[in-house]
């Protein structure tokens, strides 16, 4: 089958989405848009040419690198989705992709108050509510309607959600890997491309090919190591009363960075000056980010998990510091030490360098090497490259920046009068031009057919059609009411095709004709097993017995008494402090009644953006060129959950891939490692961007009949008692039903509907290459001392599966298809291998 790759690149000069192309179904992967060289015209017109081909998007990470483009795409093109595109990601990439896409268009003008604006916040909810949200390993089912296409979610451990697509048909398998981490990092679990033994997963063996990057590489530095020395930086600058200051993606790498800080600070939590230092975050978004953290906990690592609950948190993201969401005025009036995080974009990054970089007791942290293209944080990213004196760039050494740098400053004009009436009235008319656009996609652009209006709108000049009637309604209040009864009918519609569904099944049922009796009973079974089933109840025990729950001792009428929220208020009373006998829930139930005995602790995360609105006090932003004197402290520090060079060169080809397509030039993939995988027979295939390359995959498989003739002379061999198996030596002949004599194979000869292949034995004068035999078959360890015992030898297990025989030759299984025979060479060493031989067919 012949599939098709191309990297695309909207003119900054990276990745930014891949098409994959298959005979019936195009998948747009990754459309990203993370480049502050490309205007957000450029990038509409550059896609505009590709998604109507598109019938599937996949999103892979969290971040404006995969999916900064996906929603002006939904937005400029709805009609495009509603009819015919689907979209899949993880809940945690739908939820946490929203604060990336939200903080990037802020700094570039397209959401926000601002005269540039070309969304609302609500355009972004839409498009992330349009994603069907999958988890890890959920098989998406495509095949009746593209052909065999079927596709899986598993964790790349690079972001929180982040997946590993494999995508399969009925002849390829694919593997979409961009970014992943084989390691654990503080709430993210190592990619789920090995087992616990450390071999690849069997449902991702021998794909046809794996699309992957080579462009960045993680450290080489265990992450244990490079904890704890962000660890130590942060306390040896703040015992000294200093800032620290740390860009950090909000929809990435801010999680595990805030999780490992408030580690910190919980371990350090005896220090006096350590004690209380306040969280600071400059965000866009503000803390919405940990909102939705709180609510997925399933989806981060098991082990952080069970560490916060030991330490009587309901989570990691619950603080008992000082946290607070500040915006760049109030960070400038916030005095004394702090851990402040910063959205990584350009105009909160230039905003906390001039009000924080002039300060002396200031470090700044960088975490990245600034692949987001911040011109402020990539200036000092090089500054330091040239001026660090340790051997090695990720020595965390601490460096003195006293440097000039210009930077783009932002003022703010509020519209009055005339540009104001302006403005809102561009607003309206661009929602009202959107909401028409959605009504008449969704009602399926049928001319002549009636739309119901709502009552004030009811029509006296008869039926029109769809597009005049929609386009009647002057008021976008009307607009968005008929565009929810429309909504509102599909959901109706796709709740009776259901229940016609389940109808169905049930009057299919019911055609079996079955003994009467008072319970349901599956179709099918014999009479004697349609009886009253008998259910024990189940009691839960533990070594001392029967777990007994409290609550069912208290009277009925005094339930109503203790409620979680009077025992939450109760148990601050200074008389409750004197009472020794607590009665406390179970463990597994903490987390579940801490978030209703702890309300105060959910008002912490301020997450209301309705700041950025429209028409929340719109005006004009503009730029000017600054110049800032930084006079303050710089480290790095690379704290990215990405795989190094060394561990993707041994794990890649483990997978015995046909191929490795890699998404960009050769010039920009790290030619180290494309040398490695080259050297283990791997064909690797670099694409140029915006070029598409066919790949063709040749099935090698033949039917083949074997002739009575070879048949009689087979010797079969049993296997376990299941299988049977014969070694097998002929000739191959095309034979054809018109013919009787054998034509031999050639590679010019064409096959016909009517022609088959044949096996026949060999010729009497044709020689058989040998060499030597082949042993097939599974060595019970049962079994085999089971023989021996019979055969007058000891035999017994000693532990972990190991097979000792006369206390001298021991027996042990390595895996399913190896078996080790261990012991001194001696008549019982060889009498045992043949009793073990003898369990095996030859061939």
């Amino acid at each position: 089958m012949t599939y098709s790759f191309k990297c695309c690149d909207d003119g900054s000069g990276i990745a930014s989405g891949s098409i994959l192309r298959f005979d019936n179904v195009t998948i747009l992967l990754d459309p990203g848009w993370s480049s502050y060289k490309v205007s957000y015209e450029d990038s509409v017109a550059f896609w505009s040419n590709i998604i109507a081909e598109v019938d599937i998007i996949l999103i892979s990470q969290p971040t404006t690198e995969c999916l900064g483009a996906y929603t002006f795409l939904y937005y400029n093109f709805i009609s495009h989705f509603i009819s015919h595109i689907q979209v899949y990601a993880t809940l945690p990439v739908a939820n946490l992709g929203r604060v990336s896409t939200i903080e990037f268009y802020v700094t570039k003008g397209i959401i926000g108050p601002y005269q540039t604006n070309q969304l609302d916040i609500d355009d972004v909810e839409k498009a992330f509510d349009f994603i069907d949200v999958l988890k890890y390993s959920q098989l998406v089912d495509l095949r009746s309607k593209y052909d065999g296409l079927s596709l899986f979610a598993y964790n790349s451990g690079y972001a929180p959600g982040g997946a590993i697509w494999c995508i399969t048909t009925y002849s390829e398998k694919l593997i979409y890997a961009p970014r992943w981490n084989h390691t654990r990092d503080t709430i993210l679990n190592a990619a789920n491309l090995l087992d616990n033994t450390g071999k690849p997963l069997s449902s991702l063996m021998r794909p046809s090919a794996i699309v992957t990057n080579f462009d960045h590489f993680g450290s080489s530095q265990p992450f244990r190591k490079r904890a704890k020395s962000f660890k130590d930086i942060l306390k040896t600058k703040l015992s000294n009363n200093g800032n620290i200051l740390i860009p950090v993606d909000i929809g990435g790498k801010f999680l595990d960075l805030f999780v490992l800080v408030h580690d910190f600070l919980y371990e350090n939590g005896r220090n006096n000056k350590l004690a209380n230092i306040p969280i600071v975050l400059l965000s866009y978004t503000k803390a919405r980010s940990l909102t939705y953290a709180k609510s997925m906990t399933e989806w981060f690592s098991s082990i952080s998990a069970k560490t916060w609950e030991n330490r009587n948190q309901k989570t990691a993201f619950d603080l008992d510091t000082p946290f607070s969401v500040v915006d760049s005025n109030e960070l400038a009036n916030l005095k004394g030490p702090k851990i402040c995080f910063v959205s990584n974009v350009e105009t909160l990054v230039n905003d906390a360098l001039s009000i924080l970089g002039s300060d002396n007791n200031t470090l700044l942290v960088l975490t990245t090497d600034n692949r987001q293209e911040v011109p402020a944080l990539h200036t000092i990213y090089d500054y330091w490259k040239e001026n660090n004196t340790e051997s090695s760039i990720e020595s965390a050494n601490v460096l003195k920046l006293n440097q000039k740098i210009t930077i783009n400053t932002t003022t703010f004009k509020e519209l009055q009068n005339e540009e104001l009436d302006a403005y809102l009235s561009k607003l309206e008319q661009r929602k009202r031009k959107q909401l028409i656009t959605e009504i008449t996609t969704r009602k399926g652009l049928k001319k002549g057919a009636a739309v119901a209006l709502p009552t004030n709108l009811a029509s006296d000049e008869g039926q029109k059609t769809e597009v005049d009637l929609v386009d009647d309604i002057t008021n976008t209040e009307d607009l968005e009411k008929l565009l929810e009864e429309e909504e509102e009918d599909e959901d109706e519609d796709n709740e009776d095709n259901l229940i016609n569904i389940l109808e169905d099944e049930d009057r299919a049922d019911g055609i079996e004709e079955s003994i009467p009796v008072d319970i349901i009973i599956t179709p099918g079974v014999n009479n004697k097993h349609k009886i009253f089933p008998f259910q024990p109840l189940r009691q839960k025990k533990d070594d001392y017995g029967i777990v007994v729950k409290f609550d069912q001792f208290v009277p009925a009428e005094d339930k109503d008494d203790i409620t979680p929220s009077k025992r939450h208020i109760n148990g601050d009373n200074e008389e409750d402090m004197d009472d020794d006998y607590v009665i406390k829930e179970a463990s597994n139930k903490k987390i579940k009644s801490d978030s209703v005995n702890q309300p105060t602790k959910e008002t912490k995360f301020s997450d209301d953006i309705n700041h950025l609105r429209n028409s929340n006090r719109p005006g004009i932003r503009e730029f000017k060129a600054t110049e800032v004197n930084l006079n303050m402290s710089l480290t790095f520090i690379n704290m990215e959950s990405l795989v190094d060079r060394r561990s993707c060169g041994v794990i890649w080809p483990l997978f015995k891939s046909r191929k490795l397509i890699l998404m960009g030039p050769s010039n920009v993939q790290d030619k180290h490692v494309t040398g490695i995988i080259t050297s283990k027979t791997m064909e690797v295939t670099s694409l140029a961007y915006n070029q598409s390359i066919d790949f063709d995959t040749t099935i090698k498989a033949l039917d083949i009949t074997i002739s009575p003739e070879l048949d009689a002379l087979l010797k079969w061999q049993r296997i376990s008692n299941d299988y049977t198996l014969a070694h097998v030596t002929g000739r191959l002949v095309k034979e054809s039903a018109h013919q009787s004599s054998a034509v031999p194979v050639t590679d010019n000869t064409t096959s016909s509907g009517r022609e088959k292949y044949v096996l026949k034995p060999l010729n009497g004068n044709v020689g058989v290459q040998t060499n030597g035999s082949l042993a097939i078959g599974d060595v019970r360890l049962i079994k085999l001392k089971q023989n021996l015992n019979a055969t007058n030898h000891t035999a017994e297990f000693k532990g972990e599966g190991i097979l000792v025989v006369d206390d001298k030759v021991i027996i042990r299984k390595i895996s399913d298809s190896e078996t080790i025979i261990d012991g001194p060479p001696s008549a019982l060493f060889y009498s045992v291998k043949k009793l073990v031989m003898d369990m095996l067919a030859k061939i």
